[in-house]
């Protein structure tokens, strides 16, 4: 049982936390609301600073029933080419968050364009979450100018 406390306190006690932190830092409360798919892509762009990175990374949002959020997470980064694509590491997150939503973040490098593997991760990463009642709302790929749902395409 110690192990589980420890990746409790290790995943929800000091990154939520230091997330949390950044947000206010950042302007955003601590009570932030996601409303839409640009709300989540300019809090991970704040936080996160992803639209100046030069790699690939994974995200997520965790968020209640209602929109409201209750951590942001570095999932994995890469390099300009591939990533980690950690579903276990994702579910463990909004897990341990107590999360009813969550949406993921997929940094591309240049434009976007989802691809076959972005609607495979999608279609792979929904029915993780489904096994533990939570909700996969979307996974938005962010380029450099823009973003897409990966939910609209697939």
């Amino acid at each position: 049982m110690a192990d589980v406390v420890w990746v409790y306190d290790i995943v929800r006690g000091i990154n939520s936390n230091y997330e949390l932190m950044k947000i206010k830092n950042t302007g955003y409360s601590a009570d932030y609301k996601i409303h839409n798919a640009s709300d989540v892509v300019n809090i991970v762009k704040t936080v996160f600073s992803i639209d100046i990175m030069v790699e690939i990374g994974i995200y997520i949002v965790c968020m209640d029933r209602t929109g409201m959020v209750l951590g942001l997470f570095e999932v994995s980064r890469g390099t300009t080419r591939n990533c980690l694509q950690n579903i276990r590491g994702i579910v463990l997150r909004a897990l341990l968050n107590n999360a009813g939503n969550i949406v993921a973040v997929r940094k591309h490098i240049g434009s976007v364009v989802v691809g076959k593997s972005d609607i495979d991760y999608y279609n792979k990463l929904k029915e993780a979450c489904k096994l533990v009642d939570i909700k996969l709302v979307d996974i938005l790929v962010v380029g450099d100018d823009s973003y897409c749902s990966v939910a609209e395409q697939g």
